[in-house]
């Protein structure tokens, strides 16, 4: 409603403001705009006819009218206030409508400080993800050039421990071959052998043997007879007479 009434004003104030003035075409040309609603095409055109008429009230109206159209909040609520100072007969709603922008601006402005501390805080969040993963990746990589590390220091005391093995057979190889120290045979006293107990069971030795001593005991008793012959025949045997 009020800015019908705005717009109802604005309509009936050209001829009689801007009757002996300059900047009428502007303003009627700026007029013809708004009232098409092309407001970025009108807004140069009140403003040249705000400059040229000297600020007449009805200048002052149009542009703050199209500030308002374009959402330039804080512009058309200067120029409205301008336009209070004249002392309008529409003092009423102007004041209205400058109460509206006013509250209207304080709105957009929370809403643009809420967004901005969201955006802020959004940031910082980010930021604080940023470095929390650069702070992994530098760890990380920390850890990957420390294992790094340690797997070529091992793999420099393997291919170390494998130069002294080498060198310590090399060596070894290189040593005159060790000549050996005999060594003593051990000698076994053999047991003496058993006496073969199969000679006395056997009858033949015994019947040898018998014969041998009866033999002997025959030429012990002729040894003795011929030693006792009177004639001192060396027969053994002794002659009757």
């Amino acid at each position: 409603m009020v800015k019908l009434s705005c717009l109802l004003l604005l309509l009936l104030l050209p001829t009689a403001a801007l009757a002996d003035d300059t900047g009428k075409s502007e303003y009627q040309a700026g007029t013809r705009y708004f009232e098409a609603e092309e407001f970025d095409a009108a807004l140069p055109l009140f403003r040249i006819a705000y400059e040229r008429s000297g600020k007449r009230p009805a200048t002052i109206f149009a542009l703050a009218q199209c500030e308002r159209s374009l959402k330039r909040y804080d512009d058309a609520i200067f120029h409205f206030k301008e336009y209070l100072a004249t002392g309008p007969d529409n003092d009423v709603e102007v004041r209205e409508t400058v109460e509206l922008l006013e509250e209207l601006v304080a709105r957009n402005k929370a809403d643009q400080a809420s967004k901005e501390k969201a955006a802020a805080e959004a940031a910082q969040k980010a930021n604080a993800e940023q470095r929390a993963q650069e702070d992994q990746r530098q760890s990380a990589e920390r850890q990957l050039q420390e294992e790094r590390s340690r797997r070529q220091a091992a793999e420099q005391a393997a291919a170390q421990e494998r130069e002294r093995r080498m060198e310590a057979e090399a060596k070894t190889q290189a040593l005159p071959a060790p000549v050996p120290v005999p060594t003593p045979a051990l000698t076994t006293t053999s047991p003496p052998p058993a006496e073969d107990d199969s000679l006395l069971q056997s009858p033949v030795f015994w019947i040898v043997t018998a014969a041998v001593v009866a033999g002997g005991a025959v030429a012990a008793t002729v040894a003795l007879s011929a030693g006792s012959s009177p004639y001192g025949g060396s027969s053994g045997l002794v002659l009757e007479p």
